[in-house]
């Protein structure tokens, strides 16, 4: 059976639709989600807590996951987030109801470059947006050379002006919005002493290891002194065991922001830093056209200083003789990335995503809408 092509001004009223639902807020933002098996990762609550701001300003929000066995997130981010509307891969291919249109968004994480180039290719005609947090995963499913401009990208969310900066050296596109992750009401100092208590936190559980050990090993009069991960648990409950630490230990080669020790900061509690490759933005600051690092944590520039660091500090903490300026200048950091601040850059994001397709749209509608005239003065 023969099939006839759509005329000029079928196009043009499907395009004005497809437009008029954008305004309409009746487009679906699917966001991409890896299963973290109930385990807390600060990268997975960055993509949920942008999710359900818009879900809050009446978007329609899918959490799209891969597989149809789906942990969540209640054990740690609780009902609020785990309750929102989640949907398979295989289950979406299954339903008829998820049949995509132009009108709707995938929003995937930079480390799936092999998803961002299937929706390329199947030809959808809904709009690509990738979520970029760390720099050392752009490239990791990319093909030397490959850019995501190759695969119908034009906007990308970060989390800071660094990585912005970054991605207009590494991976220009048209649109690079910035949206940084927030520090929760949750971290607050403590209004009891201190313990004798290091928290440490990396990605590697070796380095935690090798840390504690050198530490002990050059200083055993301090085996009292304890080093602890605060892993697996309800934000509320890290909150409170983090103020309770005297010292907080962030090691993160890879990071490019760094919650961590923001958390850290606002809770009260020191924090020493192993620089990592990409120094965060609120790690420096700039004098006299110089750009140094910050006087809000204690930086180290390798791993195997870190024991004689920390024994300076536990010395220092013993006296009661660490520096004033540095509870004042770390007090202050964290209040740039507040919940407050993070809802403004949420609505500025997507309100400059939605009118870049919306820009779109209107070219091509004007260049159907000549066309037609031309073909019928």
């Amino acid at each position: 059976m023969e099939t006839t092509s759509p005329t000029n001004k079928e196009i043009i009223t499907l395009l004005k639709e497809v437009k008029d639902s954008i305004i309409d807020k009746k487009s679906r933002l699917f966001f991409f989600v890896a299963d973290t098996n109930g385990t807390p990762m600060g990268s997975i609550e960055y993509i949920y807590k942008i999710a359900k701001q818009l879900e809050r300003d009446g978007y329609s929000v899918i959490m799209l996951h891969e597989k149809e066995k789906f942990i969540g997130v209640e054990a740690w981010l609780g009902k609020e987030y785990s309750g929102m509307r989640h949907v398979s891969l295989s289950s979406m291919n299954e339903n008829p109801e998820f049949k995509i249109n132009g009108s709707d968004f995938f929003f995937i994480p930079e480390l799936y470059a092999d998803f961002i180039k299937k929706l390329k290719e199947s030809k959808l005609p809904s709009e690509t947006v990738v979520l970029c947090q760390s720099h050392s995963f752009i490239f990791k499913y990319l093909n030397a050379g490959e850019n995501w401009s190759y695969f119908g990208v034009e906007n990308v969310i970060t989390t800071s002006e660094k990585m912005k900066m970054f991605l207009e050296e590494y991976q220009p596109v048209k649109n690079i919005h910035i949206i940084n992750p927030t520090i929760s009401k949750d971290f607050s100092p403590s209004t009891l002493p201190q313990k004798p208590i290091i928290s440490i936190i990396s990605r590697n559980t070796d380095d935690i290891e090798r840390v504690a050990k050198l530490f002990y090993q050059k200083y055993p009069m301090y085996s009292w002194i304890s080093f602890k991960t605060l892993g697996n648990m309800k934000k509320a409950d890290f909150a409170s065991a983090l103020k309770e630490t005297f010292l907080a230990v962030w090691l993160d080669d890879y990071a490019t922001f760094g919650t961590f020790p923001l958390e850290a900061m606002a809770s009260g509690v020191p924090v020493m830093i192993k620089i990592p490759d990409l120094i965060p933005e609120w790690a420096e600051k700039t004098e006299e056209n110089n750009i140094t690092l910050a006087d809000n944590a204690i930086y180290v520039s390798n791993i195997l200083a870190m024991p004689d660091y920390i024994a300076k500090f536990v010395e220092a903490w013993l006296l009661d003789d660490v520096p004033e300026t540095l509870y004042n200048n770390m007090k202050d950091t964290p209040k740039n990335y507040s919940e407050e601040n993070s809802r403004e850059q949420v609505s500025r994001a997507f309100n400059n995503i939605f009118q870049n397709k919306i820009k779109k749209l209107d070219a091509t509608i004007e260049k159907y809408e000549t066309n037609d005239n031309n073909t019928n003065p």
